[in-house]
């Protein structure tokens, strides 16, 4: 879809030293420490699950490392279990990747290609779609019906936060039933046509979305397994 099979996003854990507060021994600031780890939220469900210190931290390179902060450290944790526990499902994303050239993680168009919500990139003949910047009720901004949400592979459907602050958010979910992978409640049926909930998205739970199927109930029973959910 992408010609980016594998593409990926690797976890920049340095901290610019001027957000580093004086007056907590130099802990990292609030709104860094949250951003990093919603990043960790993201990239566990891509085709690689890395950090990169970006070689600036350290002494004299004007950045610091969250690897100093024991919070990060436990989400680091989390996620880094969230993604083992895909592995199963995760390479028989490569072998598609490989022998048919699918991504691994995808625009959510390449299997709802009739959903307009997916759709915006598309023009009307002469004239311009113009997108209208708004707010929800959670102060989270939207322009029109751009959605920042992907698929990993076919089963799976993540609606990335990437603001601050936010512990619930709307969230369109596309045709088909979809089971909400913290709570393992079902919030959508079979004959759903997509339709937008409202779901709690705390650091640790952003949403995330399966299809009710035997790989991704092996996949939940590895994170019951391993106490990250029930």
């Amino acid at each position: 879809f992408s010609g980016l099979t594998h593409a990926h996003c690797a976890v920049s854990v340095a901290v610019p030293r001027q957000l580093k507060s004086s007056m907590t021994k130099g802990a990292m600031d609030s709104k860094s420490r949250e951003m990093i780890c919603r990043w960790f939220e993201m990239t566990a469900f891509t085709a690689l699950f890395r950090t990169h210190d970006g070689g600036s931290c350290g002494a004299g390179g004007g950045m610091s490392c969250a690897y100093d902060d024991e919070y990060v450290l436990d989400q680091l944790a989390r996620w880094s279990d969230v993604y083992v526990a895909l592995a199963e499902y995760r390479l028989q994303l490569l072998n598609e990747a490989s022998f048919q050239g699918y991504p691994v993680v995808r625009h959510p168009v390449l299997h709802f290609p009739n959903e307009e919500r997916f759709n915006c990139c598309s023009i009307s003949v002469g004239s311009k779609k113009q997108k209208k910047k708004s707010k929800d009720g959670y102060g989270n901004v939207s322009y029109g019906d751009d959605v920042p949400s992907f698929m990993l592979g076919d089963l799976i459907y993540v609606v990335p936060v990437v603001k601050s602050g936010v512990v619930k958010t709307k969230v369109y979910l596309p045709s088909g039933g979809w089971i909400h992978l913290w709570t393992e409640d079902q919030v959508a049926g079979p004959h759903n046509i997509g339709k937008t909930i409202e779901v709690m998205a705390p650091v640790g739970e952003p949403p995330v979305f399966v299809r009710d199927c035997d790989m991704m109930h092996r996949f939940m029973e590895e994170l019951r397994q391993g106490g990250i959910i029930g």
